[in-house]
């Protein structure tokens, strides 16, 4: 034979090995190389390539083997090695600017992760903590040297963060140099990237520059080797810079499609978008007397208000995720309790849905938030299941100011008013939507001022993040402006961070970057259930509206849910959960399950041999 090869030759059902074999004895192109006893239904061949064809199609025959598919022994993926920063202090900031800003981690490397664990013998505190709390544990600086390790930072994934509120400013082209955005084994090299987005005013470049303040610290928090998680990720900025918003959403999708295949991957590199802007004035459109709701329905059904009024007794209300608030009415100067409603008609930016959706079914993961102002959102699937109803002519107040309440008092016949719609793309299915967790342990409740709701699919950090400083900042020692980062456009850019960090393990894992919801779902699985909740009043048992401040046990401002000429939401603080799935983003530095590892392993009882998990609760359990 000149040019044999060896293939397995499976039978057709019933033929019989010895006969079919020897049906051959006569044929040059064929030998047996193994007549397989104990396989009766298979035999190996020694045959020329050329008579292949002939002996694939003999009536005995059910398949040839291919010859020419290859072999390989299996093998574990080649990991990256660790990165490893140390020689670090963990707090919301350094002491004083006698000290290099870039020596301190943010808080999030306490919280998020199982590579750093506080220490408390050398808690140096930094302010006056409220009288009679510690709800947020951003006063302290643990000052010990402490060393952050992860396998997993972001290597070729591409955050965008969609500054679509907020203009550049050539005043922080400081930032182009900031060591938080440096490469981590090459301090020369920078992993902030300019591009021409081709819409005006984002030619950067073109010489448009590069960051604003808002897009600095979010970036910052996103990609930092100090801030963020995504420490060798690429970072992008584009602006709003009077382009409308689905022209920079056309703008992403664009740059996306046309990326280059990275030549280290044979791939392009996933883009993960981070939204930096919400619609404010739509959150708080409308307001009703509680005592004028005829009832409230959710999901499971409806509640019927007992009588002429719901007394004092807001339960059926909060079990659906709605939060009253006390309005002073400006026609008789008397407090109400109220509930509030968002914008009623066309709820959703539908061109905004649209071009999100079609990010997402490109391959780009897209995150939002439902805003600052303690919005309760729920998913698109299920808003228009809660609503509240009222009968016949009723009053109704309309603010037009969320921050410096403008309110004026009307009427209306509309029977159905809904709590939990959102004009963004939050709590749409092709969407991460996300709210801000407070930088605590102590207490780690939501930040006062998120949103939230049943919508909510992972908790991000918010308030006291530090991060790389904008132009207002005060400079440190080692020569760099830093400062912190807070609000849903820094819990965001914090939940890209570690997404970008999920995306490379799964990359890594399986020879090919997550899609969308893959990244989501995997993002959800390995959250953890690290949040408490509380609630703002005794709903069972309301005061009387008032100007008078609610007082929750653990809160550090006032709760007072207030809806007031010139004093409007942004001083609506409330803790209560709202439905929120607790989910706290968290990265599994350690790379394995932590079970075996985590105390010492019993030589008796239930629990022997194997321990099982130590009481951390899936995601959607309540914290144990």
């Amino acid at each position: 034979m000149e040019n044999p090869v060896i293939v397995s030759v499976l039978l057709e059902d019933g033929v019989d090995q010895n006969a079919f074999v020897s049906s051959f004895d006569d044929v040059p192109e064929v030998e047996l190389h193994d007549l397989l006893e104990s396989l009766v239904s298979l035999v190996v061949f020694k045959v020329e390539r050329s008579y292949l064809p002939t002996l694939s199609s003999n009536s005995s025959v059910f398949e040839v083997e291919d010859p020419d598919v290859q072999k390989i022994a299996p093998s574990f993926p080649s990991e990256p090695s660790e990165l490893i920063i140390s020689g670090k202090t963990v707090g919301w900031t350094p002491i004083n600017t006698s000290s290099r800003g870039d020596s301190n981690l943010s808080l999030t490397h306490y919280y998020d992760n199982d590579s750093l664990i506080r220490t408390t013998n050398d808690v140096q505190f930094l302010g006056n903590v409220q009288s009679g709390t510690s709800f947020n544990d951003s006063y302290w600086l643990d000052a010990d040297n402490h060393t952050f390790r992860n396998k997993y930072n972001g290597e070729h994934v591409d955050i965008v963060i969609a500054e679509l509120a907020t203009q550049p400013n050539a005043s922080e082209n400081h930032g182009e140099t900031h060591p938080d955005f440096q490469k981590h084994n090459d301090s020369s090299v920078y992993r902030w990237n300019k591009v021409n987005w081709g819409i005006a005013n984002n030619n950067q470049t073109g010489g448009d520059p590069l960051f604003s303040s808002h897009g600095l610290q979010a970036l910052s928090v996103a990609i930092g080797l100090n801030s963020g998680y995504g420490k060798k990720a690429n970072g992008y900025i584009i602006y709003d810079s009077g382009n409308n918003t689905v022209s920079e959403l056309n703008a992403i999708k664009t740059w996306h499609e046309n990326k280059s295949v990275n030549p280290t991957t044979g791939l392009k590199n996933p883009t993960i978008v981070a939204y930096e802007f919400s619609y404010t004035t739509t959150f708080f459109k409308y307001a009703i007397k509680i005592d004028d709701i005829v009832s409230v329905t959710g999901p499971n059904g409806t509640t019927n208000r007992p009588g002429s009024s719901w007394g004092t007794d807001f339960t059926p209300f909060v079990n659906l995720h709605m939060i009253p608030r006390k309005l002073l009415d400006p026609t008789n100067n008397t407090w109400y309790w109220v509930m509030t409603f968002p914008r009623q008609s066309n709820p959703r930016f539908n061109g905004l849905k649209t071009a999100t959706q079609q990010l997402w079914d490109a391959g780009i993961t897209v995150i939002d938030s439902g805003g600052n102002y303690t919005h309760t959102y729920a998913n698109e699937d299920e808003e228009n299941n809660y609503y509240c109803t009222a009968s016949g002519i009723t009053d109704i107040y309309e603010i037009s100011n969320p921050d410096n309440a403008t309110i004026s008092k009307t009427t209306t016949t509309t029977a159905n008013w809904y709590p939990h719609f959102h004009y963004g793309a939050a709590g749409i299915n092709k969407c991460i939507s996300t709210c801000a967790g407070a930088n605590s342990e102590n207490n780690p409740t939501l930040d006062e001022y998120t949103s939230r709701g049943p919508a909510v699919e992972l908790i991000g950090r918010g308030t006291s993040t530090w991060c790389a400083g904008d132009s207002g900042d005060d400079t440190y020692a080692d020569g760099f402006k830093w400062g912190t980062f807070g609000g849903n456009s820094c819990s965001i850019p914090n939940i890209a961070g570690k997404l970008a960090c999920i995306a490379e393990k799964f990359y890594i894992k399986n020879d090919a970057w997550p899609t969308p919801d893959q990244l989501k779902y995997a993002a959800i699985s390995e959250s953890r259930p690290s949040m408490v909740f509380q609630e703002t009043a005794d709903w069972s048992n309301v005061p009387s509206a008032s100007d008078t401040d609610i007082d929750a046990s653990r809160s550090s401002t006032s709760n007072n849910l207030e809806i007031a000429s010139g004093r409007g939401l942004g001083s609506s603080y409330i803790l209560d959960s709202a439905g929120t799935p607790n989910r706290q983003t968290f990265i599994n530095a350690k790379g394995h399950n932590r079970e075996q590892t985590y105390k010492k392993r019993p030589t008796s009882g239930v629990l022997f041999p194997r321990p099982s998990k130590f009481k951390i609760s899936p995601p959607d359990e309540p914290f144990a």
